[in-house]
Order: structure tokens, then sequence, then C-alpha cells
């Protein structure tokens, strides 16, 4: 059957998208990221939604932030996901796809 529903998150504070390239470009977007609501979010996403698949992208992170709290993040909404689809019989699993232009990522992605 393949995937039905997918949605883009991303484990900073906000995700970012831009309007436009170069001289075309509009304005920047800023969208609520799950940094802090992983659980909540993972539910969300399993439970009423019921994606397929979840792309997660590293969004915006506080001034300073070191890259570990970034793959932390990832870590996190995994794990949330891996909970939420187990604590419900009905849900399928969720392909989770991670950006992956963190530094040594081939290390550490599932």
């Amino acid at each position: 059957m393949g995937f039905k529903v997918g949605l883009y998150s991303s484990a900073g504070q906000f995700s970012t998208a831009t309007m436009g390239k170069g001289k075309d470009k509009v304005k920047e977007v800023k969208n609520p990221g799950s940094s802090g609501y992983e659980d909540l979010d993972a539910n969300l996403f399993v439970n009423t939604f019921e994606i397929d698949y979840l792309a997660y992208g590293k969004g915006t992170f506080n001034a300073g932030e070191k890259v570990q709290s970034a793959l932390n993040r990832y870590a996190t909404m995994s794990y949330a996901l891996t909970d939420a689809v187990t604590k419900n019989k009905n849900a399928k699993a969720v392909y989770f796809s991670v950006e992956d232009y963190m530094p040594d990522w081939i290390n550490w992605a599932p």
C-alpha cells in the first residue's frame, strides 16, 4: 500500500522555511519545532494523525548549543515515536528520517 501520511518536524525550537531564493526571497517563516514536546508530538503524530513517515530536521537551536545536544534530540524523538507506537496496539510503524548533514552522522544514525 505504501505511505499514506507524512509530516515534517524539527528537533529545534523552530523549523524554518524560506519562501523563494536569492533576490526573489520573500521571507523566512518560523514554525514551532518539537524541542521539549517530543512525547506530546509523537503521540499526536501516531495516534491522531496516524502518520507513516516523519522527516525530522535540525531546526533552530539556542545560541551556543552543541552538536551533541542535537543528536540527543534526534534520539529523544526516536524513543518517543517507538513508545507511542508500542502503547497503541493499532498503530503502525513510523519511518523516521533525520537530516544527514549533522557531523559524523553515519556513526550514530539508526
